[in-house]
C-alpha cells in the first residue's frame, strides 16, 4: 500500500497507518476500523439502557405532573424558574432519548454526514448537563420561596442567582454546539487541522463547564446538608414526625453526590480527550475505554437519580445511619436550644431577687428562642411552601397539612409557646418605669 493510498483512506474521523490498520473516532463512525466489534457492543448497550431509563423517567414525570400537580417551570417576574425534580426529569428524558437515537444511527450507519453526526453526539450531552444545572438552581429557587431565613443563609441575591442560572444553562449551547458544527464542516472539507483545533476548543470548554458545575453542586450540597441538619433538629424538638424529612434529605444527598461525581468524571475525561485525542484514537484499548466511560456515565447517573426519586421512607429507614450534615453543628444547635430553656427557667425562679440583671439576660435568650421557634413554625405552618417541596414529597406534604391530628399537635405547640412568651414578658410588679420603657422598646 502506497503513502498516497494511505493518505486517501485517512480522514478526520478514521485514521489509517501505513499497514492499513484504521482506527475510528467513535463519535463519528464505528465501521471499517479495528474498534468495530467492541464499538457495536457499546452502542447496542447504550441504545437499550437509555431507552429503558427514558421510559421510566417518562412514567415518573407523568405521575408527578398529573397526580401531584407539579410544574416543570414557573414564571416569576418574567423569568422561568425550574422546579428541581421536574426540570431535571424533563432534560434527563431528552438526554436519554437522544443517546438512544444517536446509538441507533451509529449502529445502522444512517446519515453518515460528519456535521450531522457531530451535532447529534454533542446536543445529547448538552441536555444531560442541563439536568444537574436545573436541579441546582431549582433548589435555590425553592428555598427562596419556602423560607427567607434559609435562603438568606445560602445565597444573598436573587438577581445573581438568575444571571448565574441563565449563563450556566445557555453558554454550553452557544460555545460547544458552535464548535461541534464548525469542526464537522471543516472535517468534511478535509481541513483536519482546523477540525482538530475546534474539537480541542470544544472539549476544553466542556472541561471548564463540567468542573465548574461539579464544584458548584458540591458547594451547594454541603451547605444544603447543614441547613437540613438544622431543619431536622428543629422538627424533632417539636415532636413532629420527621421520617419523610429524613427520606427527602437522603434523596437530596444521593442526587448531589451523583451529580458532582458525574460532572467531575466528565471534566477529567474531556480534558484528557481534548489534549490527547490523536493518541487516544490510535490506541484500540484506550479508545474503547474512553468510549465506554463517555457513553455509560450519563445512563448510570440517570439510574441512580431515578432510584433517589423513587425511594420511600421504608427504604430510607434501612439507610438511616447516613448523616445529613455536620454532627458537630447538630450538637451545637441542640446545646443552644437547651441553654435557651435553662435561661428561661432561671429567669422565672430568680426574677424576684435579681430583676435588672436577670431581665437583661432573659431578653437576649427570649429573642433567640423566639427566632428559633418562629423559624420552626414558619416551616411547619404551610408545608406546601416549605422545604418538603425541595425534599421531593410535595403532594404528601400538602396532605399532611390537612391531617387534623398532626395539625392539632402543631397548634398545641404554638399555643404553649405563646402562653410561655406571654407569661414571661409580663412586667414584674416591682420593676421601675424606666426599665419598663426600655424593655418595651427592645421587644
Amino acid at each position: 500500500m502506497t503513502d498516497q493510498q494511505t493518505q486517501q483512506q485517512s480522514t478526520f474521523w478514521r485514521v489509517c497507518d501505513e499497514l492499513g490498520e484504521c482506527h475510528c473516532d467513535f463519535r463519528y463512525t464505528i465501521y471499517d476500523c479495528e474498534e468495530t466489534y467492541i464499538a457495536k457492543i457499546l452502542y447496542t448497550v447504550t441504545a437499550v439502557v437509555s431507552g429503558i431509563l427514558a421510559l421510566i423517567a417518562i412514567i415518573v414525570l407523568y405521575f408527578r405532573l398529573n397526580y401531584r400537580n407539579q410544574k416543570i417551570f414557573e414564571m416569576r417576574n418574567g423569568f422561568p424558574r425550574p422546579k428541581p425534580i421536574e426540570s431535571m426529569g424533563l432534560f434527563g428524558i431528552i438526554f436519554n432519548l437522544l443517546q438512544m437515537v444517536h446509538a441507533i444511527f451509529m449502529l445502522t450507519n444512517s446519515i453518515p454526514n460528519p456535521v450531522f453526526r457531530s451535532f447529534m453526539f454533542e446536543v445529547g450531552f448538552q441536555f444531560g448537563y442541563c439536568c444537574f444545572a436545573c436541579y441546582l438552581f431549582g433548589v435555590a429557587y425553592t428555598l427562596s420561596e419556602s423560607s427567607r431565613v434559609i435562603y438568606s443563609n445560602w445565597v444573598k441575591s436573587h438577581i445573581a442567582v438568575n444571571i448565574l442560572c441563565l449563563a450556566t444553562i445557555t453558554f454550553p449551547f452557544l460555545t460547544n454546539t458552535s464548535c461541534a458544527l464548525a469542526a464537522g464542516i471543516y472535517a468534511v472539507r478535509g481541513n483536519n487541522e482546523m477540525a482538530s483545533k475546534l474539537t480541542m476548543a470544544q472539549y476544553y470548554f466542556w472541561t471548564f463547564y463540567c468542573g465548574y458545575l461539579g464544584t458548584l453542586l458540591l458547594f451547594a450540597g454541603v451547605r444544603l446538608m447543614r441547613l437540613l441538619d438544622k431543619h431536622l433538629l428543629v422538627q424533632s424538638e417539636l415532636r413532629v414526625n420527621i421520617q419523610k424529612v429524613k427520606t427527602g434529605a437522603l434523596k437530596v444527598r444521593i442526587i448531589v453526590v451523583v451529580g458532582t461525581s458525574c460532572m467531575w468524571i466528565f471534566a477529567f475525561l474531556l480534558g484528557l480527550y481534548s489534549a490527547c485525542r490523536e493518541a487516544v484514537m490510535t490506541n484500540q484499548v484506550t479508545n474503547m475505554v474512553v468510549a465506554a466511560v463517555w457513553l455509560f456515565a450519563g445512563p448510570i447517573a440517570t439510574f441512580f437519580v431515578e432510584i433517589a426519586v423513587l425511594i420511600n421512607p421504608e427504604i430510607a429507614a434501612q439507610l438511616g445511619h447516613l448523616s445529613f450534615g455536620s454532627s458537630s453543628d447538630s450538637r451545637m444547635s441542640h446545646d443552644q436550644l437547651g441553654s435557651n430553656s435553662r435561661k428561661l427557667t432561671s429567669f422565672e425562679l430568680g426574677l424576684s431577687t435579681k430583676a435588672k440583671s436577670t431581665q437583661s439576660n432573659f431578653i437576649t435568650s427570649t429573642l433567640q428562642l423566639d427566632e428559633d421557634v418562629r423559624f420552626s413554625f414558619n416551616i411547619i405552618k404551610r408545608p406546601e411552601d416549605s422545604m418538603d417541596v425541595l425534599l421531593l414529597d410535595e403532594k404528601e406534604s400538602v396532605s399532611i397539612s390537612n391531617d387534623s391530628g398532626k395539625l392539632t399537635k402543631v397548634e398545641q405547640e404554638q399555643q404553649k409557646y405563646n402562653a410561655t412568651i406571654g407569661r414571661v414578658r409580663t412586667p414584674p410588679p416591682f420593676r421601675t418605669n424606666a426599665s419598663s420603657s426600655e424593655n418595651s422598646s427592645v421587644l
